[in-house]
This record gives C-alpha cells, structure tokens and sequence, in this order.
C-alpha cells in the first residue's frame, strides 16, 4: 500500500476535491481520509509540534496503518489535510513536515500552491465568511507601513468577533516545497499549481488522478458545481470596521 498525503494549501481547490472526487475513488483502489487514521491524526495537529506527543500515541498511529495494509494491501491510501504544513492559521512547513515524517514515515507528497497575493485576498475572504469583520491592514499585521509578524492564533474579542493576524513573512512556498524535499526526497514530493487548475480543471485532475495512481477511468467531474461562495471585495470593504 503506497500512502499519497495532500498537504494543501487551502484555498486551492481542496475543498472541491474533498467534495466531488476523494470521496468516489473506493472503486479506484483508493482509500480516502479514513475515520479512525483521521481521529488519530487530530490529536497531533491540535499539539503543533510532534516533540510534545506522547511515545504511545504515535506506536498506536502507526500501527493503525499497518493494520490498513494488512486488510487492504492492494489500495493506496489517501489523507488529505492541509494543516500538516501549519501551525495555528500560519504555514510552518518546517514543523508540519516534521511532523507529516514521523507519522508517514514513507509516503508521497502532494503539495498545491497559488500566487501569494491570490491566496491572501482569498484567505482574507474566508475570514470575512467565517466571522471576521476587521480591515484587511489588520488581519495582514500592517502598521505604520510595516508588516508585522502575526502569532497565527485565532481570537475574539469581548464582543465575539473573529480577530486574526497573518504572518505574511511565513508565506515562503519555496520553504514549503523545501521542508518536504528534505524528509521525503524530491523525486517523492509533487508540486501543482491552482493556477493550473484555473486554465484547464480537466488535465489538473488527471494529473491529480494519476499521481495518487488510482486504479481504472477516472470519474467524471461536474466542474460547473466550481462555485465562489466567497464575498466580493466590495462587500468586505462594507462590513469591515
């Protein structure tokens, strides 16, 4: 059983994905996100760093993979998270790379990336949804012309509003790319492109399809499901304090 870990980041079409493809692939030879490997998992994003987990918890994470294989030899195994980069709401590949090797100590990455500034417009809308209402100075730390480093730490203030700050100095993709070359190995770690996505949905997905090497024809996608819920520009510049 080859394991095939999809990192993120968000805001690249993940969520489409984990809603009309990961899901179908059981028939491909595909075992997508299990619940008990997922619980598990849980528990090591919520501590942020892998030197804080306790001996036992991760001898009992990794014999849950083998029993996978025992029962399943001919799939692959597909999880997908896009907090095994991040620490908090902030990309920290260093620390979720260390992490993603001591858990799947043998696997294949997936990483997807977008244009830096795409991605921060698109993450600042997510906010906004999911009850933020500050400028978008704040939550990018922007003072008196600098950008500051932000703790990456949801909190709300005494009137229940969503604050968070960005570290924008952490969105480096090429140590995103780094810190998973060194553990797995390039010829182990694959790169895409949302951009990519955006030009030609149907190759990107076959490039996807192929990667994670499901068994069979791929299965046919509804790309006009592809709907940005997000609010507009304008709308945030409405509501923002």
């Amino acid at each position: 059983m080859k394991i095939f870990l999809y990192v993120g980041l968000p805001k690249t079409a993940t969520t489409f994905y984990q809603s009309n493809f990961f899901p179908f692939l059981s028939k491909n030879k595909i075992i997508y996100n299990p619940n008990n490997i997922m619980l598990k998992l849980q528990y090591f994003l919520d501590l942020k760093n892998i030197d804080y987990a306790e001996p036992e918890k991760i001898k009992d994470f990794k014999n849950e993979l083998i029993n996978l294989e025992k029962t399943k030899p001919s799939y692959n195994l597909l999880i997908v998270n896009e907090h095994l980069g991040y620490v908090g709401i902030n990309p920290q590949p260093k620390i979720g790379s260390k992490l993603t090797k001591k858990l799947f100590d043998k696997a294949e990455i997936i990483i997807s990336l977008r244009y830096q500034t795409d991605w921060l417009l698109s993450f600042y809308r997510h906010y906004m949804d999911n009850g933020g209402s500050e400028n978008i100075e704040k939550f990018l730390n922007f003072k008196r012309g600098t950008f500051l480093s932000g703790s990456g730490v949801d909190r709300y203030d005494n009137l229940n509003n969503l604050l968070r700050r960005i570290d924008i100095h952490l969105l480096d993709w090429s140590l995103y790319v780094q810190s998973f070359y060194k553990h797995y190995g390039k010829e182990n770690v694959y790169v895409l492109f949302f951009e990519d996505f955006k030009k030609d949905k149907y190759s990107y997905t076959k490039e996807l399809y192929q990667i994670i090497q499901a068994k069979g024809s791929m299965p046919n996608l509804n790309y006009s499901n592809i709907k940005n819920r997000g609010r507009s520009a304008f709308t945030c510049l409405l509501i923002e304090n």
